[in-house]
């Protein structure tokens, strides 16, 4: 499986014990509602890159190290204005420019702490046109430049990382591919939304028939992938049917073998999906795990 060669784990551990070595599971859990569950492999945390709490990362580090798991974090890059959205028409620029070398060289020389691997996942989304985020909706190649320049400068205080693309998959994602010598892994997000879902199709789709839908426009860079955030909400029968077939590792092996792990985002959306959905309550328990 030569695409893994260079994400393998170190060897057999308990979360994978009943996986192939390769596939890891990972979670986002900033209320510590799933306390150590063995099958987690990978943490995640959000940082925003003008504001970092250090105190909280140090704490998110140890916490990683200490329970063998590596750690994905997800740069958010605001730009320096008090409402952290304004400016957002340089941002881009200005990145590229290196107005924000400091905030780079403080994210990458914190993460430097940590004693497993890290993946560094940079300006998801970027395609997004609604205004969420101040790096999303600008032009392809700006984008791409200020993408390659946040990289080419992390590298230098976080060479061994593994640095991830995360569009949302919209119809002109690939446009904004920053090229292989900048991207080891491609990532993407999946969610199930049952309300949602019925309205646009009648009915709620499977969590592998969501899953396959982005997995198949993501197959064409020949790049290891990750679900960075995953997360299901509804009735109890259909989250507990996402969840068992999210827990089904042999299931990857078998239909998505570019993808090595999937990362559960374990809490309440922070933004109102548009429609009227209000923010969906991704979160499980313990006992929502299925016995592996």
């Amino acid at each position: 499986m030569p695409l893994f060669d260079h994400l393998r784990v170190a060897g057999p551990t308990k979360a994978s014990a009943s996986l192939q070595s390769w596939f890891q599971y990972g979670i986002y859990d900033p209320g510590s509602r799933i306390s150590r569950n063995q099958i987690f492999s990978i943490s995640h945390v959000f940082l925003y890159w003008q504001d970092i709490n250090t105190t909280a990362l140090d704490r998110s580090i140890a916490t990683a190290d200490r329970n063998g798991r590596d750690l994905l974090v997800t740069v958010e890059p605001y730009t320096l204005a008090s409402d952290w959205r304004s400016g957002s028409g340089q941002l881009l620029s200005d990145i590229t420019a290196g107005r924000f070398d400091a905030q780079i060289a403080n994210v990458c020389t914190a993460l430097s702490k940590a004693k497993h691997r890290i993946y560094v996942r940079w300006a998801h989304e970027m395609e997004g046109t609604e205004g969420r985020y101040p790096w999303a909706g600008k032009k392809p190649q700006n984008y791409i430049d200020a993408y390659r320049h946040f990289v080419t400068r992390c590298r230098v205080f976080l060479p061994a990382a593994k640095y991830v693309w995360s569009p949302r998959g919209a119809s002109n994602f690939e446009a904004y591919y920053p090229g292989s010598d900048y991207v080891d892994v491609v990532g993407f997000a999946i969610w199930g939304l049952q309300r949602w879902e019925i309205k646009r199709t009648g009915r709620a789709r499977t969590y592998l028939e969501t899953l396959a839908l982005t997995y198949q426009k993501m197959s064409g860079f020949g790049k290891p992938m990750m679900v960075a955030e995953a997360g299901a909400a509804g009735d109890q029968a259909y989250k507990s049917a996402w969840l068992s077939a999210m827990f089904q590792g042999q299931t990857y092996a078998n239909d998505f073998p570019n993808l090595f792990a999937v990362v559960y985002f374990n809490d309440k959306e922070p933004y109102h999906w548009p429609g009227g959905y209000g923010s969906p309550d991704w979160r499980m328990d313990e006992a929502d795990i299925p016995q592996q």
